[in-house]
């Protein structure tokens, strides 16, 4: 395990030219470090640390932050609309690469003793120190994803399940509109079969550019879903399909989070190979998504018109799982 997470530390520092490609240096304290600094601190006892309260925007240092007599920890969740409980942006600024490699950087400026020669003992408690500090930032981004419980549903027993699967296919059909058909069409599947190859292969050709350009054409898979994930929270559903709803709800944010985890691969290899694994989590995820839609359409007896959207949707995502 060490191994893996001190490997996984020099490709961080080999492969730093890549976020300078894509993203400007940052020039004095990053917003990383003021979070990085402030793990396992409440110093408001409100329920949230101070690194979530920082991301909240909120004060870390005021247990109710806008003064509405609820503590900012209570109503993290109840005071969100549904547009801010996903935010893949927040990705930018955790790295659990960097976290062990400042914890290994302290370990050893405190044991060694400049221009002598010495030999890095891992030992146990030094193993705990470097993992820990992985893990806990792995956390943090853990925590990001599912952020979608059955309150922030907008019910409607107006509505039957036929209407609620049309307004499905309506997002769906808006968020993922390319033919499928077209030659010169690139998936994001394509997309990160190639990277995979590029990151574990470095075959013969391959060029850092390659690297780069692969990453970069993430980014628009990755508003797709944040789009989508967006336009389908508005949606009202009935009872009957609440459950499905906040599954499809959580399911493209996951995949939004993830595919922002592979993108900062270049600047840390941890966190991107973290966001590879829950894409992949994902993609089977939505299978068992869209065989309970199929189940649901069999149990109902529902049958779309070809004009309406749900015909399509049922063709291209339902029938084929």
């Amino acid at each position: 395990m060490l191994s893996l997470v001190i490997a996984a530390g020099f490709l961080y520092f080999a492969s730093s030219f890549r976020n300078s490609k894509t993203r400007p240096a940052p020039q004095g304290k990053t917003a990383f470090d003021t979070v990085a600094g402030t793990r396992g601190i409440d110093s408001d006892a409100d329920g949230l640390e101070d690194w979530e309260e920082l991301l909240r925007n909120t004060d870390p240092n005021n247990p109710d932050s806008d003064g509405d007599g609820i503590l900012d920890g209570d109503e993290s969740v109840s005071s969100q609309s549904t547009n801010d409980l996903v935010n893949p942006t927040i990705i930018d600024s955790l790295s659990p690469t960097r976290v062990i490699l400042q914890d290994f950087a302290q370990y050893v400026q405190a044991h060694v003793v400049p221009g002598e020669e010495y030999e890095i003992d891992f030992d146990e408690r030094l193993n705990k120190a470097l993992i820990t500090g992985g893990i806990e930032e792995i956390k943090k981004v853990d925590s990001l994803y599912n952020p979608y419980k059955i309150e922030h549903v907008v019910l409607n027993n107006n509505r039957s399940e036929k209407e609620y699967i049309n307004d499905v296919a309506i997002v769906t059909e808006k968020s993922f509109p390319d033919n499928l058909t077209d030659e010169k069409y690139e998936s994001e599947f394509t997309v990160l079969y190639k990277l995979a190859f590029l990151i574990t292969e470095k075959g013969e050709g391959v060029t850092e550019q390659d690297l780069v350009d692969n990453i970069e054409k993430l980014e628009k898979y990755q508003l797709r879903y944040l789009d989508a994930v967006r336009d389908l929270s508005g949606v009202e559903t009935p009872v009957e399909t609440a459950h499905i709803h906040v599954a499809l709800l959580n399911s493209l944010a996951n995949t939004s989070l993830a595919l922002r985890s592979i993108m900062a691969y270049g600047r840390d290899p941890i966190l991107g190979t973290s966001g590879m694994n829950h894409y992949q989590s994902e993609i089977e995820n939505s299978k068992k998504i869209f065989t309970e839609i199929k189940k649901l359409i069999d149990d109902k007896k529902i049958v779309f018109g070809t004009k309406e959207p749900g015909y399509q949707f049922q063709q291209d995502y339902v029938n084929k799982i």
